[in-house]
């Protein structure tokens, strides 16, 4: 990624004039001469990584924007906007504003005199050779795997006649149609012949999410012997887990009555399909007695973890153990563990958009073609109930501008916020938007 970088465009062009003057051009008579804008440095490289829009990062996607910013006279940035980004509503606009005030000038100048311009420019996030060397395995990340085999899968095709209990096997494949297809073995001749024909056989029952949309992916699959893997059972992250607004909804009375303001709780669940917590049973709590152990299985009933972890391991049929710890300071709740925002359900809602409103915003072509579409916005929802600062986290299918719709919509709704002893705060959400054709 050693080629992230910054270009400065010019979008304005009035006669001899490449940039919008915020002042008077004092000419005297005599004809401006008038130098734009130079770029002088931009974000550091760690700077653009940090960056880089976490799932698109994760995916390999490669994005720009472009901002038009105030550049004063002493070459700073301010004040900027975002003019478009691409690929649109992967977050490289949102990326973009956060680095913009970063970028240096040499300011425009007219006869010599500073001068003040408002100036476009572009951000690009751009992949060197080694690229994929640098990003997380795609294989790790739960969201990228629709579906992935069974432990009992796993442990099946393991060969009996191996001499080894376990072993990893590196596989890289083509992407066709959302599935790993023409597979080779990529562990350098290191792992059994005998385990990478079981791991191969095992690729069909592996699928990708929708909106994977590199054309190959590097796959790590760990076969090991039940006896294995009942010595050694591999350890799991929650991928869609608990916020502060869930911690508010679950926070046990009888705590909060006692004055109690902390507490934890140690569970142990099951794992079905799709990485979500099942058959969850509290092994301990404290302090005991208030509640905490049944607002931890409260909590658990959202919560999803990774369909195969750093190390190959599949985590359907195999068993997840945490602890959960749940504190509130001043009326307000805290959380020990940051992950994705919860998805917003049904009955949170208090107000939606009508029919009126959808036919209103609907994406003429997508309407024409008889187009449906769903969006998942994140959004911080005020204590008022209104989503605010909502961004663009998914949009299926791409390139009909169901994101904008979707963004226009979400000032529609009215969402039932948490609240403590009868203060309500703000918290953020994932919201998924259905566009359907049915008026």
């Amino acid at each position: 990624m050693s080629n992230v970088r910054v270009r400065a465009t010019i979008i304005v062009a009035l006669g001899s004039v490449l940039a919008i003057a915020l002042g008077p051009l004092q000419t005297s008579g005599a004809e401006a001469v008038l130098t734009l804008p130079v770029l002088q440095s931009g974000p550091s490289r760690t700077e653009m990584l940090k960056a880089w829009p976490e799932v698109a990062f994760r995916q390999g996607i490669e994005g720009s924007a472009r901002v038009i910013c105030t550049v004063g006279i002493d070459g700073s940035v301010k004040d900027c906007a975002l003019i478009g980004s691409d690929p649109t509503g992967a977050g490289f606009g949102a990326a973009a504003l956060t680095l913009a005030n970063s970028v240096r000038f040499k300011p425009a100048a007219e006869n010599g005199r500073a001068l003040g311009v408002r100036w476009a420019f572009d951000l690009n996030w751009r992949c060197g050779t080694d690229c994929s060397a640098q990003k997380v395995a795609p294989g790790r990340d739960a969201e990228i795997w629709d579906y992935a085999p069974t432990l009992d899968e796993v442990t099946a095709a393991f060969p009996r006649s191996a001499k080894i209990d376990h072993g990893v096997v590196q596989l890289h494949c083509r992407v066709s149609g959302f599935r790993p297809v023409g597979c080779k073995a990529a562990s350098g001749g290191t792992v059994d012949a005998e385990l990478e024909r079981a791991a191969l056989r095992l690729v069909p029952r592996f699928t990708l999410k929708s909106n994977y949309v590199r054309k190959e992916i590097d796959l790590k699959v760990l076969l090991g012997s039940h006896d294995w893997y009942r010595a050694h059972p591999p350890g799991f992250r929650l991928q869609h887990g608990w916020t502060s607004g869930d911690i508010a909804r679950v926070y046990p009375l009888q705590a909060l009555s006692s004055g109690v303001k902390q507490g934890s709780a140690a569970i142990t669940c099951g794992i079905g399909d799709f990485g979500r917590l099942r058959e969850c049973m509290v092994t301990a709590e404290s302090p005991a007695g208030l509640g905490f152990g049944q607002a931890a299985l409260r909590l658990a009933r959202s919560s999803i973890v990774e369909r195969i972890n750093e190390q190959g391991a599949p985590s359907f049929g195999g068993q997840f153990s945490t602890t959960i710890d749940l504190a509130i300071e001043d009326g307000r709740p805290l959380s020990s563990n940051p992950s994705l925002p919860p998805i917003m359900s049904p009955e949170e809602i208090v107000q939606g958009p009508s029919s009126a409103d959808l036919e209103r915003v609907y994406p003429p072509r997508a309407h024409s073609r008889n187009i449906q579409g769903r969006v998942m916005l994140d959004c911080l929802v005020e204590a008022d109930g209104v989503p605010q600062q909502c961004t663009v986290v998914q949009a299926q299918p791409e390139g009909y501008r169901f994101e904008e719709a979707a963004l226009e919509l979400s000032k529609s709704f009215r969402v039932r916020q948490a609240s403590i002893n009868g203060r309500s705060f703000a918290t953020r959400v994932r919201m998924p938007i259905n566009f359907v054709i049915n008026f």
